[in-house]
Parts: C-alpha cells; sequence; structure tokens
C-alpha cells in the first residue's frame, strides 16, 4: 500500500484530537492504513451508539410536545443514524412517528 502523501495525511492528522493522533501510531501511516485503523477503534462506540439511536427512536413519543417538535425529534434521531449507518427507511420512519402519536391520532 502507497504511503499516505502529505496533504493527505496531514488532512487526516489536522482533524483528529491531539488525543487521537496517538492511538494511529506510526506517523507515516498510509491514508487508507489510518481510516482501518480509526474505524476499528471506533466501531464497537458507533455500534453502541448506533443501536442506542435506534432504541431512542423506536421509544421516543410526542407527549406534551406539539406535533412539529415530536416530528422534528425524531427527524434529528433519523438523521443520526443516517451519518453513522444506512438511512432509516421512510416507511420506518412514519410507523415510529405513528406508534409514538398516542390515541389522540389513532385515525392518521
Amino acid at each position: 500500500m502507497a504511503q499516505a502523501g502529505p496533504a493527505k495525511l496531514h488532512a487526516i492528522n489536522s482533524s483528529l484530537d491531539p488525543k487521537m493522533l496517538n492511538l494511529l501510531g506510526k506517523p507515516k501511516i498510509a491514508d487508507q492504513e489510518a481510516w482501518e485503523h480509526l474505524r476499528a477503534l471506533f466501531a464497537s462506540r458507533s455500534r453502541a451508539q448506533l443501536m442506542s439511536l435506534k432504541a431512542k427512536l423506536s421509544s421516543t413519543t410526542k407527549g406534551s410536545e406539539s406535533v412539529q417538535v415530536y416530528m422534528q425529534t425524531l427527524k434529528n434521531i433519523a438523521n443520526e443514524i443516517g451519518l453513522i449507518s444506512t438511512p432509516v427507511e421512510d416507511l420506518d420512519l412514519v410507523i415510529y412517528v405513528l406508534n409514538g402519536l398516542g390515541f389522540d391520532f389513532k385515525e392518521i
């Protein structure tokens, strides 16, 4: 694997917290290796975060919030899931929305 060019390596290094740079180890690590190393370091954390977000998506209810605030909350959670995994399907999001609205909206 080719070594990272100075610009690519600098881009990776500058996007990381200085504490994270120590976890990468070798200063001349190839950019693909660097990303794979970072992915491995954070994979379990991402999975835990994904599970937490999916649980939050399925358990969030409208409660005393307005429908607009409730919908925005679910959209924000779905967007976060999409950032770390695959996007939430529209049909699934509709099901989550309807399940959390409560009996006042059962005719929907």
